[in-house]
């Protein structure tokens, strides 16, 4: 397995997070395990990644009930194609971008990865409209987050088990995607997320699962990209910048992916 597993077990629920190697930035899926069955979040970039992913998830001998994406960049649902009998769930606006923007994904990741990325946009058939549901005896809490790292994306909470799943609204010593330009909301969203009480546990969507201490240093990272951002006129300036003051971060090539949006 080129992934990596690590496992959290709270009062009888197990989260299973799949992290990708370095090829597949980072990118974490989330298996949710209750009494009776499975919920997936997020299926990865890498065809490989994703066969590693549903196969761990199938080891664990219960039914996936459905699979969440919570946004629509695509190193969070290529992997689709390996799911795609499951009932696949997403907020409204993720699937519309999905079904917009899917097919430039495809042929802008194909480039990069040939064969190693899926050929096909697959899209969720079921929509999450935020509030709370039920799913096998453990409460999930859905809240839509705008203008952060991505325009849409989904919250999930699991107060029983004071756990949040916030995927890229905060990364874990990996570099941020910053192509969204939204650096100010974007720091709004994560001061209020670390001010949340009840919770201790935060699953990302690159990098180790962490505690609340992990929203402090995006916003810190955010604050320094915004700066020099505003102060360079070349992509290669700000990539430098960020990686001489985050020397540790990895992931490099996201920086890459940030500068063909924010200087396009």
């Amino acid at each position: 397995m080129k992934g990596k597993i690590s496992v959290i077990d709270r009062r009888g629920i197990k989260i299973h997070t799949f992290t990708s190697s370095q090829d597949g930035i980072f990118v974490n899926s989330h298996i949710i395990e209750t009494k009776n069955r499975l919920v997936m979040v997020d299926t990865q970039l890498l065809r490989e990644h994703a066969k590693e992913a549903k196969e761990y998830g199938e080891s664990l001998g219960k039914p996936i009930d459905r699979v969440i994406i919570t946004h629509s960049h695509p190193d969070h649902w290529f992997g689709l194609e390996y799911f795609e009998r499951l009932p696949i769930y997403s907020l409204a606006e993720t699937k519309e971008e999905i079904e917009k923007f899917g097919g430039t994904f495809i042929n802008a990741e194909q480039k990069l990865f040939g064969n190693a990325v899926t050929t096909r946009v697959i899209l969720p058939e079921y929509e999450i409209k935020g509030g709370v549901e039920n799913i096998d005896g453990l409460e999930y809490e859905f809240e839509k987050v705008d203008d952060a790292e991505a325009g849409v994306q989904l919250l999930i909470k699991l107060p029983a088990v004071a756990t949040m799943i916030v995927q890229d609204i905060a990364f874990n010593n990996v570099h941020l995607f910053t192509g969204q330009k939204a650096f100010d909301n974007w720091i709004r969203v994560l001061k209020d997320l670390k001010n949340r009480k009840g919770y201790d546990t935060v699953l990302v969507g690159h990098g180790e699962t962490n505690d609340m201490s992990v929203f402090d240093r995006n916003i810190a990272y955010l604050e320094y990209a915004k700066k020099i951002f505003e102060s360079v006129d070349k992509g290669n300036e700000l990539k430098q910048q960020l990686i001489k003051k985050f020397p540790g971060y990895r992931a490099q090539v996201i920086l890459d992916i940030s500068n063909s949006y924010l200087y396009r």
